[in-house]
């Protein structure tokens, strides 16, 4: 990133130092610098001051658009699906492609037997539902890390715990926390958060309590 706002600045590209100790300074044409990154946190903010910087925001994918992505990812595999077994994927989809290709690929390995042969083409619900209690994956898409983290957030005597507390008690990098599950706990609307930390909502407590004995 250094060598980058030198380049930005001065358009001279200086290389890193060289085994003898030497770099190299390379005058650089007017250019035009294009970038993107998932997380700006990490770019230097003289480097983000020096840019014209466009936000974009995920939208998730509606039941029906998911439904079309389904047959097709499955038709491209050469197989075919019932209609019941996408309804029971689509809410176990996170609304996010990559647990939709995830998901795809299970069932495609779900068709064959233990030699490794293939013993069907066609995924029926019964195929699509066994598939989600052998990974563990609920109806609403809720694995059995989001379980643990939600019964670690209702255990916490004080009903709010904060996030690195919360990441180190389930093993998880709080960034990992944050991305893969927090984000969505919170847009289904079973966690909080606020200046206190993490807490849950009546309706994560109620479905909770709904599907003890599932656990």
């Amino acid at each position: 990133q250094s060598s980058l706002l030198t380049l930005l600045n001065n358009r001279v590209y200086v290389s890193p130092l060289d085994v003898n100790g030497n770099s190299s300074r390379i005058p650089i044409d007017e250019f035009t610098f294009i970038a993107a990154t998932t997380d700006d946190d990490k770019v230097l903010e003289t480097i983000k001051n020096r840019c014209l910087r466009l936000k974009f925001q995920l939208v998730d994918y509606t039941p029906e658009e998911l439904k079309r992505i389904y047959k097709n990812k499955v038709a491209a595999k050469g197989l075919t699906i019932s209609d019941n077994a996408v309804e029971a994927c689509v809410p176990r989809s996170r609304g996010a492609i990559r647990y939709v290709n995830a998901i795809v690929e299970g069932l495609n390995t779900a068709l064959y037997n233990d030699e490794g042969e293939r013993i069907s083409t066609h995924i029926d619900l019964q195929t699509a539902l066994n598939y989600f209690k052998e990974k563990g994956i609920d109806a609403i898409g809720l694995e059995k890390k989001d379980h643990e983290i939600l019964r670690v957030i209702g255990e916490d005597t004080s009903g709010v715990i904060s996030m690195d507390v919360l990441s180190a008690r389930v093993g998880l990098d709080p960034r990992k926390y944050q991305s893969e599950y927090e984000r969505y706990l919170i847009k289904i609307g079973f966690v909080t958060v606020t200046g206190r930390g993490r807490s849950l909502t009546e309706k994560a407590i109620q479905y909770l309590n709904e599907n003890k004995s599932e656990e």
